[in-house]
């Protein structure tokens, strides 16, 4: 009796299965035009059979206009803002050099440093005149004389909104564009260092608002701003000083706009620029206790000249400063000039060699205390990819590089081999 009604149930259970089977198939069918699925494991295949006919539209379903397609499409064609930042360039600069003062206290007469210097850029564009530039330098040294050092130093780090495109504004970090020389790229420089007579004035990326105006053809660029003065150099000892600093520049390249770059590799025709800067800052100092202990003013002028012509480069500036405060009212002087030239001489298709030079001159408190420093700096600077169109990505230079202090009768010298990589 048991075995009956089991029997009984199964049946049951089939029949339904069978009345709606043909429903499920149809709400699992695939879609039209779809492939076929492949066969169960081993079932044959047969050759003859046909993928079925797609199906006609619903009647209440409306058929989509041509032209709807065509703005989807041209509306995926549109560039999305760059939320995420894309890569945009870098460099890599590795020096080893070996130091020798023979005037100086036993520790100190020889030394032997291992630097590097990395540096990444990236930029975006969030929306539409508006653009961002991200770009850190991280630092690495090993001195025989001091040890091991290094940091993350953010050289630029700002916003900038251009209405127009001659006209711009940026805010952030960055360097004051005072001195050519300083307000350049490290790694777009003729040797390893900037020159150490503008080291005195400037020493790195300073926090602002700045105001820039090139025009198309450019001839003519001009910047304004305002900034917070801590990477202004020929501060005053044991206090601290606070007060905006404004800056003015101008620069002309009547015979057409000159690369950043402090050299040249045989293309360029005959280019020349003319540059002059102001900066102007009055500030209250105060003492390590937190109050004010005087007002100073404070005024700079940079006059730089450089040209390129079929391979030669030359490039020069003078800079100046006038200190004055309310306790001594005496004027602190500061002058300090550079003057650099190389030439490009291409060996083979693929090699090239440079010679490089550059002399420095400065001079500290020269009313009242004068501190003379002489420098020199020259060298052979060899490019591997002379046959690519800019042959400095990838440069390696062997130089020597020497000091005079005159009124400490102090003489330095010193070798310096150095790889730079730009990508």
């Amino acid at each position: 009796m048991f075995g009956c009604r089991a029997l009984l149930v199964a049946l049951a259970v089939a029949w339904t299965c069978t009345a709606v089977a043909p429903d499920a198939r149809a709400q699992v069918r695939p879609p039209a035009g779809a492939p076929r699925p492949p066969p169960r494991p081993g079932l044959p295949v047969d050759p003859n059979a046909e993928d079925p006919a797609p199906e006609a539209p619903a009647d209440d379903q409306p058929t989509p206009h041509p032209a709807a397609a065509t703005a989807g499409d041209e509306a995926a064609e549109e560039p999305a803002p760059q939320l995420v930042p894309k890569f945009a360039t870098g460099f890599v600069l590795m020096t080893l050099s070996f130091n020798a003062i023979p005037r100086a206290v036993p520790r100190s007469r020889y030394d032997g440093i291992l630097s590097g210097i990395a540096g990444v850029a990236a930029v975006g564009t969030p929306w539409e005149k508006w653009d961002y530039l991200a770009y850190v330098l991280v630092t690495a040294q090993t001195s025989y004389v001091t040890g091991t050092s290094g940091g993350v130093l953010p050289e630029q780090i700002t916003i900038k909104y251009t209405p127009t495109k001659t006209f711009s504004l940026q805010a952030g970090w960055m360097r004051t564009p005072f001195s050519i020389s300083q307000s350049s790229v490290i790694a777009y420089s003729m040797f390893p260092t900037r020159p150490e007579a503008t080291t005195l004035f400037l020493t790195g990326a300073d926090a602002g608002l700045l105001a820039s105006y090139d025009p198309t053809s450019g001839l003519v660029h001009v910047r304004a701003g305002a900034f917070d003065g801590s990477s202004l150099g020929l501060t005053l000892p044991q206090v601290t000083t606070r007060g905006p600093a404004t800056v003015l520049s101008v620069e002309l390249t009547p015979l057409g706009p000159m690369k950043p770059l402090e050299a040249d590799f045989g293309d360029t025709p005959f280019r020349f620029g003319v540059s002059a800067a102001g900066l102007y800052r009055f500030a209250r100092a105060f003492d390590p206790r937190g109050y004010e202990a005087l007002e100073s003013t404070d005024a700079r002028i940079a006059l730089a000249v450089r040209a390129a012509f079929r391979g030669a480069f030359v490039q020069g500036e003078y800079l100046q400063a006038v200190q004055t405060d309310e306790l001594s009212r005496r004027p602190r002087i500061t002058r300090g000039a550079y003057l650099e030239a190389s030439y490009y001489l291409a060996v083979k298709k693929k090699l090239g060699l440079s010679p490089a030079a550059r002399v420095s001159w400065s001079v500290q408190d020269e009313s009242f205390f004068p501190n003379h420093v002489l420098g020199l700096q020259a060298g052979v600077a060899v490019y591997p990819r002379g046959d690519v169109p800019d042959p400095s990505t990838l440069r390696f230079l062997l130089q020597y590089r020497g000091e005079r202090r005159v009124e400490e009768l102090e003489v330095a010298h010193g070798a310096l081999l150095s790889g730079m990589y730009r990508f």
